[in-house]
């Protein structure tokens, strides 16, 4: 079953996506910051969907540190209103 890792800085909205990658037959993870998404990752994901702002640090800074550890990985950032 592929594992989606939900990273965001307001984890409530975070969750909102979760039934929608459960449907999808994804195993969901969510997490509030850039390290624990990494960390989990490393323990086997295989999807990221990450907002642009989080608690310790942004999504671009996060992206490079993803690359760093495999090249492959796929991320997928959402936008924001401003």
């Amino acid at each position: 079953m592929p594992h989606a890792i939900l990273i965001g800085d307001r984890l409530h909205q975070v969750q909102d996506l979760r039934p929608y990658f459960e449907r999808h037959g994804h195993q969901v993870s969510a997490c509030h910051t850039a390290d624990d998404g990494l960390a989990l990752y490393q323990q086997g994901g295989d999807l990221i969907v990450v907002d642009l702002p989080l608690p310790d640090g942004s999504a671009a800074i996060f992206l490079r540190r993803l690359f760093a550890i495999d090249h492959r990985a796929i991320a997928v950032v959402t936008g924001t209103d401003s």
